[in-house]
């Protein structure tokens, strides 16, 4: 789906929740940061629920949490 242009923009016209992207395509914590989810204003911008984005990403391994914050915020 990413190679289609998929992100954080254009997923939410696909009707998906977020937990269906988690079932199907069981994205990786890079895909995740790669298609904008860890960018707090794109995910407001294209009308993500904070909650639901919270809850469903993958928890940062002390390792990734640094590098991902900095591309992030």
């Amino acid at each position: 789906m990413a190679s289609m242009g998929a992100n954080v923009d254009t997923w939410k016209r696909f009707n998906f929740e977020l937990e269906d992207l988690k079932r199907y395509w069981t994205p990786t914590l890079s895909q995740w940061v790669a298609a904008g989810f860890y960018d707090k204003d794109r995910v407001k911008h294209a009308g993500w629920p904070m909650e639901a984005v919270l809850e469903a990403l993958p928890a940062m391994d002390q390792r990734a949490q640094g590098r991902v914050l900095r591309l992030a915020f």
